[in-house]
C-alpha cells in the first residue's frame, strides 16, 4: 500500500497536498497494525458461511504513530462516516496541529482520507483476484481492476503466480508499478472445525497451523489501454457524431445550442422548454461526453420511468462502444437500484452504491438527505465527498413545481453548489418570473418556448399548440359540499360521454382521490362502448385494459404498470380513458387527444392541458373545464377575489389553448416565492455540520430528519409485506387522525382491530453490522427520530383493491394540541390495548372500550412533530 501512496498522481481535489503527504507515508507505515490482535475466525451464520473478522483492529495504533492528523487517518480508513469525519476534523482544529493551519486540516482531511482508502482498496481488490480470482464489487472504491482475461488452474492463485498484468481506470499513479504480494499459506490441522477452533483462536499465533509456504506473486499494474477498449467513443465535442451514434437521431436546435454552451464553460443555464422538446437529453449528454458524474433531480417519483428507460438505452450503446463500464443509479428512498453496463449488456448490483455512478436518477426529497451524508452504514460520508467533486454536475428536471418548504431548499442547494462552481442546468416549462428571479445570478437563460420557433426549428408537428378550449360555469358556490361534488362528478362523465367514440385520448383530471376512485368505478359499471375496464388488478389483466386510475396513494409498483401501459397505448395513438388527480400534472409524458377536468387554479390547469397534443400531431385536441368554484384548501386566489373573477372571465373569452393563452393565464395571479425560514436556518445549520466541521450542530443531524417539503411526517401504509412486490404507500401523518370537531371520523373499536402501528428498532450487531426489525409500538415518540408504519389486516386488507389504491384513509389517531405545548407542537394520541384471545395487540382512539363497569382501558401511545411554519415571502 505504502507503494501505490507513494506513486499518487491523481489531479485536483484528490491529489496529495505538500502539508500532508508526509503524515500519510507516516499512517501507512503502521497501517493495519491492530490486525494482527483482533483476528478471530466466524463460524457459519444463517447463509454464510466459515469466516473471518479484524472488527476493532483500527483502535489498535502503535506507540510508535504519535502524529495526531496521522493517527487520525488511520483509526478512520475503514470508517468514513459522517460524523465520524466530523469529529475527527473538529478534534484536529481544536487540538492545534503546529504545522498544519486549521483551514488546511478542513480542507485536506476528507480527500486524504479518502485518498489512503482507495491506496487500501486497490491493494484488497488485486489480493482478492490473486488468490480467488474475483472480488467483491466495492462501490466505495472509485477505480475499476481489470484482471487477466484467462485462469490457468482452480484457485488459489487461479493465475499462477505471475508475472500477472493487472490494468486500472482510472489511472491515478504516476507511472506503471509493478508490485509484489506475499501469500503465507498453511494448512489447518485436522479436525478443526469439529474442536470448535473458531472459539479458540483470538490471535493468528494461535491459529493450530500445519506445515507452511510462502508464495510470491508478482503483478505489474498498467492503466487501462485505448486498445482495451475497443472502438474509441463519440468525439465529446462533436455534437452530431455523439447524438447520431448514441441516441440514433440527429440532434435538435435546442440540443445543438446547449451542447455548445456546456462545452463553452457557460455551465449555469436556465432551459425553458416544454416537455417532449428532448431538453433531458439535451441537458445530460453533453455532461456524460465529458465524463462527469451527471446527478438528474426529479421533484416527484412520477417521472423517473420515462428517465429510466431512456437512459438505459443510451448508457447500453456508450458501453458498448467504449467498452467501459457505466453506471446508473436509482435513488429515490422506495427504489434503490444499481445498474452497471458493460459492452452493450446490463446487469444489476445489490450492493450499496455510494453514489458512484456516471449518472445518478434522484428525487429532491432524497438527494438532500445525500448532501448531507445520511446513512445509516459506514462509508456515508462517501456521498459529500463524490456530490462535491468539480466533476459532479447537476440537472435539475421540472424545478417550476417546487413551493414553500421545497423550494427553500432547492433554492438553497442550488445556491451552495453554485457558489461551489458546479456544473447547473436548471429545467422547466412554465416557471413564473418571480422563480426566474431568485435564481443565483450568473445562470443563462434558453428560451425555446415560443410556438413559431418550437415548429421552425424543432421538427414540432403540424398542430402544435393548438388545443380547443371548453369552459362550462357553474353558479353559486356550493352549499351542500357532497352534493356538489357529486353533482360535479356527474357533470365530468357527461362531458366524457359527448367526446367517446372509443377511437379518443382521454385524460379525465379530479381534485380529490375519493373523486377520482368514484368516477373510474362508474365507469367501469357503465362500460362506454370500446372502453374495457380490468376484470383483475394483476399485471395480465393490464394488456387488455384502457381503463385506469392514476394518482399519489396508488402503491409504487403498481403505479408504474399503469403508466407503462397507458404510455404504450398512447406511443400507439390507441384509446384510453385515464381518470387521475393532480398526480397528472408532472411526470406524465402523454399526447392525449382531450382532457376534461375540474376547474383549478391557472398554474395547474396550463400543467394538466401539456398533456394534451403536446407533440403537436392531434388535428382536433380539446380541453374541457367543468366548473368555476375551487375548494379553499386547493385556491391560492380565494383572498384574490378580484384575479378569480379575471381568471374565470379569461376562461369565458377564450376559445383556444396555446402558449400565449396559456401565458395570459398565469399572468393573473403570479405565483409569489415563498420561503420557509425555518426550513432555511436547518439547511444552514446541517451546511455548517457537514462541510464546516462543525460539532455545535451534530444535535441536529442526529435527529435524522430533513423537512425536504412538509414538517409533517409521512407514515408508510402497508397493505402486503412482500419483499419482491411490497403493496405500501407512504401518507402525510395529518391525514390518518381526525380533531375535536370531526368526531364523526373515530374509528369504531372493531375497525381498530384492523391495523397494527409498528416502529423500526435497529442496533448494531456483534460485526458491527446494522440489524434492525419492526415492532409493535408500545412507547411514545418524537416521528422525527424513528420510522413508523401502519400495517392494514383483517376486512380493510382484504377489501383493498390494488387498482383503486388507498381511498378512504383509516382514522387512527385523535389530533391535539396541549396549553403546554408550544405553538407550533402537533400531538397524535391513540390507546394501546391488548387484544383478548390473541397474542397480538390494537390501537383504538379512545381511552377505554365500553361504558361503566368493566370497560377496559387503554395504555395512551402519542406521536407528536412540529406543524408546517408560516411562509414569508421572498
Amino acid at each position: 500500500m505504502e507503494t501505490l501512496l507513494r506513486h499518487w498522481a491523481m489531479e485536483g481535489e484528490f491529489a496529495l497536498h505538500e502539508a500532508t503527504q508526509g503524515k500519510l507515508l507516516e499512517a501507512v507505515r503502521h497501517h493495519d497494525w491492530g490486525k494482527q490482535y483482533t483476528f478471530r475466525i466466524l463460524p457459519p451464520q444463517g447463509s454464510r458461511g466459515w469466516s473471518y473478522s479484524f472488527s476493532g483492529h483500527r483502535f489498535r495504533l502503535p506507540e510508535g504513530l504519535d502524529d495526531p492528523y496521522a493517527r487520525a487517518i488511520e483509526r478512520g480508513h475503514h470508517d468514513y462516516s459522517t460524523p465520524e469525519v466530523v469529529r475527527a476534523v473538529y478534534r484536529l482544529v481544536e487540538q492545534g496541529q503546529g504545522d498544519l493551519e486549521p483551514d488546511t486540516v478542513r480542507r485536506r482531511f476528507a480527500s486524504d482520507l479518502y485518498t489512503y482508502q482507495m491506496c487500501d482498496q486497490i491493494e484488497a481488490e488485486l489480493s482478492g483476484w490473486i488468490w480467488a480470482g474475483e472480488a467483491r464489487e466495492t462501490p466505495f472504491l472509485s477505480f475499476e481492476v481489470h484482471p487477466p482475461e484467462t485462469h490457468v488452474q482452480g484457485p488459489p492463485f487461479p493465475y499462477g503466480t505471475g508475472p500477472l498484468v493487472f490494468r486500472l481506470d482510472p489511472f491515478p499513479f504516476t507511472d506503471p508499478l509493478t508490485l509484489t504480494f506475499c501469500f503465507q499459506v498453511h494448512a489447518l490441522e485436522e479436525g478443526w472445525k469439529e474442536k470448535g477452533l473458531a472459539e479458540r483462536v483470538r490471535h493468528l499465533e494461535s491459529l493450530a497451523l500445519k506445515g507452511g509456504e510462502e508464495v510470491r506473486v508478482e503483478v505489474r499494474l498498467l492503466p487501462w489501454s485505448e486498445e482495451g477498449r475497443g472502438e474509441a467513443p463519440p468525439a465529446s465535442s462533436d455534437c452530431h457524431t455523439f447524438y447520431e451514434r448514441v441516441c440514433g437521431f440527429s440532434p435538435n436546435a435546442l440540443q445543438k445550442e446547449v451542447w455548445e454552451h456546456l462545452h463553452s464553460e457557460n455551465d449555469a443555464l436556465l432551459l425553458m422548454a416544454p416537455t417532449g422538446s428532448g431538453k433531458t437529453e439535451a441537458a445530460a449528454l453533453p455532461l456524460l461526453a465529458q465524463n462527469r458524474r451527471v446527478v438528474l433531480v426529479l421533484p416527484a417519483k412520477a417521472l423517473l420511468e420515462d428517465h429510466l428507460a431512456r437512459f438505459e438505452r443510451i448508457l447500453k450503446t456508450l458501453s458498448s462502444i467504449s467498452h467501459r463500464t457505466y453506471r446508473l443509479i436509482v435513488d429515490t428512498g422506495d427504489r434503490i437500484e444499481y445498474m452497471l453496463f458493460s459492452k452493450g449488456e446490463v446487469r444489476t448490483s445489490l450492493k450499496r452504491h455510494l453514489y458512484r455512478g456516471d449518472l445518478v436518477l434522484t428525487t429532491l426529497d432524497k438527494l438532500l438527505y445525500r448532501y448531507f451524508g445520511y446513512d445509516p452504514e459506514r462509508k456515508s460520508y462517501a456521498y459529500p465527498l463524490r456530490l462535491g467533486q468539480p466533476s459532479t454536475a447537476f440537472v435539475f428536471d421540472e424545478a417550476h413545481t417546487y413551493e414553500g418548504t421545497a423550494f427553500t431548499n432547492f433554492s438553497r442547494l442550488l445556491e451552495a453548489l453554485h457558489v461551489r462552481g458546479h456544473p447547473l442546468v436548471v429545467m422547466t416549462a412554465t416557471m413564473p418570473q418571480s422563480y426566474k428571479e431568485s435564481l443565483p445570478k450568473g445562470f443563462t437563460p434558453l428560451n425555446f418556448t415560443d410556438e413559431e420557433r418550437l415548429k421552425r426549428e424543432m421538427g414540432r408537428g403540424p398542430y402544435m399548440g393548438q388545443r380547443k378550449l371548453l369552459f362550462k360555469a357553474e353558479g353559486n358556490p356550493p352549499e351542500d359540499f357532497k352534493a356538489h361534488k357529486a353533482s360535479r362528478r356527474e357533470a365530468l362523465l357527461s362531458e366524457l360521454r359527448e367526446v367517446w367514440s372509443g377511437k379518443e385520448r382521454v385524460i379525465l383530471s379530479l381534485d380529490r382521490v375519493k373523486d377520482a376512485a368514484l368516477v373510474y368505478r362508474a365507469l367501469k359499471q357503465d362500460r362506454p362502448s370500446d372502453l374495457s375496464p380490468l376484470s383483475e388488478p394483476s399485471q395480465e389483466a393490464l394488456l387488455g385494459s384502457n381503463l385506469f386510475l392514476y394518482h399519489g396513494r396508488l402503491d409504487p409498483g403498481w403505479r408504474r404498470l399503469v403508466y407503462k401501459r397507458v404510455k404504450e397505448l398512447d406511443e400507439q395513438e390507441k384509446p384510453y380513458v385515464l381518470v387521475s388527480t393532480s398526480a397528472i400534472e408532472v411526470g406524465v409524458d402523454l399526447n392525449a387527444t382531450h382532457l376534461i377536468t375540474e376547474f383549478c387554479t391557472p398554474e395547474a390547469l396550463v400543467q394538466r392541458a401539456g398533456r394534451v397534443n403536446r407533440r403537436g400531431t392531434v388535428a382536433n385536441a380539446e380541453v374541457r373545464v367543468v366548473g368555476s368554484w375551487i375548494p379553499n384548501y386547493l385556491n391560492p386566489l380565494r383572498e384574490e377575489r378580484e384575479a378569480l373573477e379575471k381568471y374565470i372571465s379569461l376562461l369565458r373569452e377564450m376559445e383556444a389553448l396555446g402558449p400565449e393563452e396559456a401565458r395570459r393565464l398565469l399572468e393573473v395571479y403570479p405565483r409569489p416565492v415563498l420561503q420557509d425560514p425555518r426550513a432555511e436556518v436547518a439547511f444552514r445549520l446541517l451546511s455548517r455540520y457537514v462541510y464546516e466541521y462543525r460539532l455545535e450542530y451534530e444535535p441536529l443531524h442526529q435527529l435524522g430528519f430533513i423537512a425536504t417539503r412538509s414538517w409533517e411526517p409521512t407514515l408508510t401504509v402497508v397493505v402486503r409485506e412482500d419483499e419482491a412486490d411490497p403493496w405500501e404507500v407512504e401518507v402525510p401523518v395529518g391525514r390518518l387522525s381526525y380533531s375535536s370537531k370531526q368526531p364523526h371520523l373515530a374509528p369504531s373499536p372493531e375497525e381498530a382491530r384492523n391495523w397494527r402501528l409498528e416502529v423500526y428498532r435497529a442496533h448494531r450487531d456483534t460485526d458491527k453490522s446494522i440489524q434492525g426489525g419492526w415492532e409493535p409500538l408500545t412507547t411514545w415518540g418524537d416521528l422525527y427520530r424513528g420510522r413508523y408504519r401502519l400495517v392494514l389486516k383483517g376486512e380493510l386488507a382484504q377489501t383493498y383493491r390494488r387498482d383503486e389504491g388507498l381511498v378512504q384513509l383509516p382514522r387512527i389517531f385523535r389530533r391535539e394540541r396541549w396549553s403546554s405545548d408550544p405553538p407550533l407542537k402537533v400531538r397524535l394520541r391513540t390507546w394501546l390495548y391488548e387484544d383478548e384471545g390473541t397474542e397480538g395487540v390494537f390501537y383504538y382512539t379512545e381511552e377505554s372500550l365500553g361504558r361503566g363497569k368493566g370497560k377496559r382501558q387503554g395504555k395512551p401511545i402519542i406521536l407528536h412533530y412540529l406543524a408546517d411554519t408560516a411562509l414569508k415571502e421572498a
